[in-house]
C-alpha cells in the first residue's frame, strides 16, 4: 500500500518531466496547470537554454557576415554561432546606425518581448516545445 501511494505521488511529476525533455525545468506541476496555461502566465525558459536551437538556426539559414542583435542573454548565442556573423546585445547598442542595415533579430519570450519588438513582423524561425514558444527571430529590414 504505501509503494502504490508513493508510486501515485510521484508518478505526475515523473511524466511531466519526461514529457517536457530537454526542457525540463520549464514543467510546472501537472494537477494545477496544463501546458496551455503556462505559456505566457509563467516562467519557461529563463535560462534561454532555447538559444542553442536558434544558434543552429541561424548558422543554417543566415547570409553571410550579418547582424545579429540579442535580447537576453547573448554570450549564449555568441558561443555557438559562425565566426563570420556578429552579435550584439541590446546593452551593446550604443547608436542607431545598425538600423540602417537588415539585420536578425533574437527574443526570447520572456516577459512577451517577443511582441512588445516589432509586433507586426512575424518571426522566421521560433522555439516551440510543448504549446509553449521560448524564442523567436524576426528578419528585421530597414524601413525607407
Amino acid at each position: 500500500a504505501k509503494t502504490l501511494i508513493v508510486a501515485s505521488a510521484l508518478l505526475p511529476g515523473i511524466l511531466g518531466i519526461v514529457q517536457f525533455h530537454p526542457y525540463e525545468y520549464t514543467y510546472y506541476n501537472y494537477l494545477t496547470t496544463s501546458t496551455q496555461q503556462i505559456f505566457r502566465n509563467y516562467e519557461t525558459d529563463y535560462w534561454a537554454t532555447s538559444f542553442k536551437q536558434v544558434s543552429s538556426y541561424i548558422n543554417d539559414n543566415a547570409q553571410k557576415d550579418s547582424l545579429v542583435i540579442v535580447w537576453g542573454p547573448s554570450q549564449l548565442i555568441q558561443r555557438n554561432i559562425r565566426d563570420d556573423l556578429q552579435v550584439k546585445s541590446f546593452d551593446d547598442l550604443k547608436d542607431k546606425e545598425y538600423s540602417t542595415h537588415p539585420y536578425y533579430l533574437v527574443l526570447t519570450t520572456r516577459y512577451g518581448m517577443d511582441q512588445q519588438f516589432f509586433p507586426d513582423i512575424k518571426p522566421i524561425y521560433s522555439v516551440q516545445h510543448n504549446d509553449s514558444v521560448f524564442a523567436v527571430v524576426k528578419y528585421i529590414t530597414p524601413q525607407e
